[in-house]
């Protein structure tokens, strides 16, 4: 699923908090907030901000110290997964209010190298160029962006006994590896950030990241046509580094001819080809305790002996229909 971003309305429901009597807990889909007993009543409708989002620098929300970025806390042993406001007059259950109430994602600064921007105007040979360099870079074909929801938005989309992988998310750059021609040229590895093709001869997490991975490279030139989809770890790319000494990518997903491979077939081939990929966590009938996952260390750090905690999950279907959502450890959003 394509990510996106709301504040829904949602309609209040209080249970007891087992460690206050002055607070309770707010149910919502699959998150839970700590809210003060109270402020609510059964029935209220609400804003509800998850974690990861960030209030406008208003007057409204100066309580909150000038940390606008929402978070996860922990209130008596209980973790609260973002906040309640009141929603704008006249809303109702369902709709999005991101926009009315100024709130939006978090966008964490970027850390690895995308290459300089111009603010020049070029001329016409030079505007000639940049198409023929552009037409070296980009191979042919179609390659969609890529991007995982939440599970616990859309908790009826993998329900209990479903048979799903669950793999550990990783902290790093999105990355892309394709062998095949371009519109100019000859058929060659092609690697990608999230929405970036990178030059042939450029230095860049993703060209550093190929280099210590050789089975990758392997693997493309075996199969040309076939797309790689992984993220680009290590020191320096994001604040998670797992202990790498470098840039290296592990894999997650395959594309070929407007399709994706089904988990276990890629996962299969990665195995076979001996191409780094994420950690396998679990594979079997999906419950959701298995979210508990979400809050254990990294267990790629730990191939690097260097414990660090874990991002996340994401837990994934098997078989063609492709259902794939994450779920964001509460350890690693308290702390960053």
């Amino acid at each position: 699923m394509s990510s996106t971003f709301e504040v829904p309305v949602v309609e209040v429901k209080l249970r007891p908090h087992p460690n206050a009597d002055t607070l309770s807990i707010v149910d919502v889909f699959g998150w839970q907030v700590v809210v003060k007993t109270e402020e609510w009543k059964d029935g209220h409708l609400a804003a509800y901000i998850r974690p990861d989002s960030v209030v406008p620098d208003t007057p409204a929300w100066a309580w909150l110290g000038g940390k606008r970025r929402i978070k996860t806390r922990r209130f008596r042993k209980e973790w609260s997964q973002g906040l309640l406001c009141w929603p704008p007059a006249g809303s109702k259950v369902g709709d999005n209010v991101a926009a009315q109430l100024q709130i939006v994602a978090y966008e964490p600064p970027s850390r690895v190298r995308e290459g300089a921007s111009s603010r020049y105007r070029p001329s016409w040979w030079q505007r000639t160029l940049s198409l023929i360099r552009e037409l070296r870079t980009r191979p042919r074909g179609k390659f969609p962006y890529y991007d995982v929801e939440h599970l616990r938005r859309y908790t009826d989309l993998i329900k209990p006994g479903d048979l799903v992988y669950i793999t550990e998310k990783i902290h790093g750059a999105n990355a892309l590896y394709t062998y095949r021609k371009p519109w100019l040229g000859r058929a060659r590895i092609f690697r990608r950030s999230r929405t970036v093709w990178k030059g042939r001869n450029g230095s860049d997490w993703w060209q550093t990241a190929l280099e210590n991975t050789p089975a990758l490279r392997q693997f493309l030139e075996r199969f040309p046509g076939l797309t790689v989809y992984g993220e680009v770890y290590g020191l320096g790319v994001q604040d998670l580094t797992y202990g790498a000494p470098d840039a290296y990518v592990v894999a997650f997903d395959i594309w070929e001819n407007g399709y994706w491979w089904p988990v276990e077939e890629a996962f299969a081939a990665f195995q076979n080809w001996r191409v780094p990929h994420v950690p396998i966590l679990y594979c079997g009938l999906f419950s959701p305790d298995l979210l508990a996952l979400a809050n254990q260390d990294s267990y790629l750090s730990g191939r690097w002996g260097f414990p660090q905690m874990s991002e996340g999950i994401v837990v994934r279907k098997q078989g063609r229909e492709k259902v794939q959502l994450k779920v964001v450890s509460d350890r690693y959003m308290e702390t960053v």
